[in-house]
């Protein structure tokens, strides 16, 4: 896929999205029941990469918003990978890695994601967030 979103000096390269269906091991059906109470699901997973071409730190979400073709709506609040991708990235660093979100429906077309902005420490917005839109 390899798209990127420029919000000011952040630099986000989604690398892949692909939706999936998943079947829990009987030892996750705890951490899952706070998403959902069906025992087999679909996932849509994006793969991203995440550079702060600044000196300074910025707090950012890459995926702050997501909506399906059908109608569906979750926030980074819905996130269910724990990869830290969301908050604070250091001055001139970078962080990958994976986010994922339960869909209710996994039979879909497209997928619209936008970004968080970009905010300084003082809680002063750098840069506006920015939308991808991906077809399957």
């Amino acid at each position: 896929m390899n798209e990127t979103l420029n919000v000011g000096l952040i630099e986000v390269n989604i690398k892949e999205m692909k939706v999936m269906h998943a079947t829990p091991d009987y030892s996750m059906i705890d951490f899952f029941h706070g998403y959902t109470h069906d025992e087999d699901f679909d996932i849509v997973k994006v793969n991203v990469e995440i550079k702060n071409n600044s000196d300074k730190k910025i707090k950012f979400s890459p995926v702050a918003f997501l909506e399906t073709d059908r109608g569906e709506h979750l926030t980074w609040e819905d996130e269910i990978y724990l990869e830290e991708l969301t908050g604070e990235i250091e001055g001139n660093s970078s962080k990958s890695g994976n986010i994922g979100f339960i869909l209710n429906d996994g039979n879909i077309k497209g997928i619209s994601v936008m970004s968080s902005d970009a905010v300084n420490d003082e809680g002063k917005v750098l840069a506006k967030g920015k939308s991808a839109e991906v077809a399957f």
